[in-house]
């Protein structure tokens, strides 16, 4: 395996960080639950204990927002104060966690986070997402699959699960 200041070649092509000599950048994937408040927890002392800079991300989709005397596209779209509210959450998460606004930046995704999730990863420079399993059913999973599934799937950096509790 070469290595090339703490970067390591994936099987797919993709760029990996080797854990030993540390994480420069962390995507933490939030849905607001209790599993990715965890998941938050031990990312936030990951990026203390490597010096590494945070990105905390959510996703909205899905909201159907009416637009008075415009025809309907039939397209979903998200309200901006969606985004700001979520954005509220965003920082909210972090000052609960003890993070000062220099450790970490934000996003608000539009789409799906199995896809978006891993294309802002890399578009990042990020060399590890965290992501919580809340751990549904196997039913549910089975028909609906699970974001941290689909992130482990569609990623080329490194991605660390958070076991729900």
């Amino acid at each position: 395996m070469a290595h090339d200041h703490g970067q390591t070649r994936s099987r797919q092509g993709g760029t990996r960080c080797d854990p030993r000599s540390g994480y420069r950048k962390i995507l933490i994937a939030l849905d607001f639950s209790k599993a990715s408040r965890r998941a938050l927890e031990e990312g936030a002392e990951l990026a203390r204990l490597h010096g590494a800079k945070l990105l905390l991300c959510t996703a909205l989709i899905r909201t159907v927002v009416a637009d008075v005397g415009r025809q309907d596209t039939g397209e979903a779209t998200v309200a901006e104060d969606e985004f700001e509210r979520a954005e509220a959450r965003l920082h909210a998460q972090a000052k609960a966690v003890g993070l000062s606004v220099e450790e970490y930046d934000t996003k608000v995704l539009r789409h799906d986070p199995g896809n978006e999730i891993p294309k802002l990863a890399e578009a990042t420079g990020c060399d590890l997402i965290i992501v919580a399993n809340r751990g549904h059913s196997p039913k549910r999973r089975f028909f609906l699959g699970s974001v941290a599934e689909r992130i482990l799937r569609n990623s080329r950096t490194t991605v660390l699960v958070s076991k729900g509790s």
